[in-house]
């Protein structure tokens, strides 16, 4: 168990980090609507904008 934790945890570090913006600064929190369409869709645009963003800021060399 510990052993399968040291070989996860850089790969978990990473997408834990990406939900946790997307959680605090989105508002990915909470489902805003009903039905898993609109939620799946506010969740992808959510995605998006994360991206641009970070890809923004790789292309402006703020981030490695």
């Amino acid at each position: 168990e510990k052993e399968h934790n040291r070989r996860h945890s850089p790969v978990r570090s990473t997408v834990e980090r990406v939900f946790g913006v997307l959680k605090l600064h989105y508002g990915m929190a909470k489902a805003r609507y009903d039905g898993l369409v609109r939620n799946r869709t506010r969740f992808n645009l959510m995605c998006i904008a994360y991206n641009l963003k970070h890809g923004l800021s790789v292309l402006e060399g703020k981030c490695a």
